[in-house]
């Protein structure tokens, strides 16, 4: 049953983050969430707690206009989830478009996220969440 709702608020935080509401989402992490970029990004970082995630958003926001997170599939795997999500954003400048899939690992206790990992590649995020 834990696991479910781990899901369920995962899904509600793609819900929140798509609408923008920055300070709702916060809600969903812990005060010392960390959040790594894929690690095969030349320029990953990783981020800590609340403030990391805001400089994370306003650093992503600077170049974007436009950018959703359309979770097109959820496993509960434990204390971790595994979320497949279609990624779309639009450049500010350029107008150029990403439209792709991520996966995103997230590990949750105490009902927010302390952990969330993204990975270009599934099977690697496969065998970090543990399936």
């Amino acid at each position: 049953m834990v696991s479910q709702q781990n899901a369920e608020l995962v899904r509600a935080g793609y819900e929140l983050w798509n609408r923008g509401d920055v300070e709702a989402f916060l809600e969903f992490l812990d005060p010392d969430v960390e959040v790594r970029d894929p690690p095969e990004s030349p320029d990953a970082q990783v981020w800590h707690g609340h403030e990391g995630y805001r400089r994370s958003v306003e650093q992503f926001m600077a170049a974007w206009e436009h950018a959703s997170m359309e979770p097109e599939e959820i496993i509960d795997a434990g204390d971790k989830v595994l979320a497949r999500v279609r990624y779309h954003a639009r450049a500010k400048d350029q107008g150029i478009e990403l439209d792709l899939d991520v996966f995103h690992v997230v590990t949750i206790r105490e009902g927010k996220a302390i952990l969330i990992e993204v990975y270009g590649d599934e099977a690697k995020a496969r065998r970090v969440a543990g399936l």
